[in-house]
């Protein structure tokens, strides 16, 4: 669906490592995909499962395939006002689309290491964009640690950049699911896999560390919680780096 026309107590749980191995290799390249989607679409749905077919996938191989949805908040007045959805996210699809020189922004849209964007559903083509982008070698270290706190995730990370970077951190609900009652999805239950529930952008460069605390919107997350942090070139949006990492669900 186009917006404008486009064709295309407090518990603490130390974060797990990926499928890879207990000790991450900084030095793996990476492949980032941020699927951007709505439940008041009806055109997302089939994106939605394609990236939790590829999520599962790369669970499975242990390649450093890090996937993310992003549900924008455009698409709210159709009927049904997705739970998940947040005006920053569709802020960021807004930068794509001005870096792709694209006239609007649509959804399911699907961004691959922030060079490649392609239709979310287009499962081929995002199996190919992931080939090439875990061709690219890994251009700048990025490592972090992650443990529930009260309301939501502290995360406490270092990166050394080539110079002046970006520095994304994302936490999201490993699993999610919604009875949709209203709008083009009505009657259907959507499924989600690594649904993006806070989202922080940071300016760095060379060697630097901080932290930040990732606040669930309604309540402190139960389930699993899948955690990516990545840099970018401020420049070309290209990913140079990235790490994730996995936190049990409570109890």
């Amino acid at each position: 669906m186009a917006l404008h026309a486009e064709p295309q107590a407090e518990t603490t749980l130390t974060a797990t490592a990926s499928a890879a191995g207990s000790v991450p290799d900084q030095s793996r390249p990476a492949a980032v995909l941020e699927l951007f989607t709505s439940e008041g679409c009806s055109s997302c749905p089939p994106a939605d499962e394609t990236l939790a077919q590829l999520t599962r996938e790369a669970e499975a191989s242990g390649r450093r395939v890090i996937t993310l949805e992003l549900h924008v908040d455009y698409w709210n007045y159709l009927g049904w006002v997705d739970p998940f959805s947040n005006e920053q996210y569709s802020w960021r699809q807004e930068s794509y689309a001005h870096h792709f020189a694209a006239t609007g922004v649509y959804t399911p849209q699907l961004i691959v290491n922030g060079r490649e964007q392609l239709v979310g559903s287009d499962g081929t083509g995002a199996r190919a964009a992931i080939e090439r982008a875990l061709a690219m070698p890994a251009t700048a270290q990025v490592s972090f640690e992650a443990q529930r706190r009260g309301d939501g995730v502290d995360i406490t990370y270092r990166v050394n950049a080539p110079g002046h970077a970006m520095l994304q951190l994302a936490a999201a609900d490993d699993a999610a699911e919604t009875r949709v009652t209203r709008g083009e999805n009505a009657s259907q239950l959507l499924r989600h896999r690594h649904v993006v529930r806070a989202f922080h952008s940071v300016p760095v460069e060379g060697a630097t560390s901080g932290a930040w605390h990732a606040s669930w919107p309604a309540g402190k997350p139960r389930g699993g919680v899948f955690v990516a942090a990545y840099l970018t070139d401020p420049s070309t949006l290209s990913v140079l780096g990235a790490e994730e990492r996995s936190l049990h669900p409570e109890g």
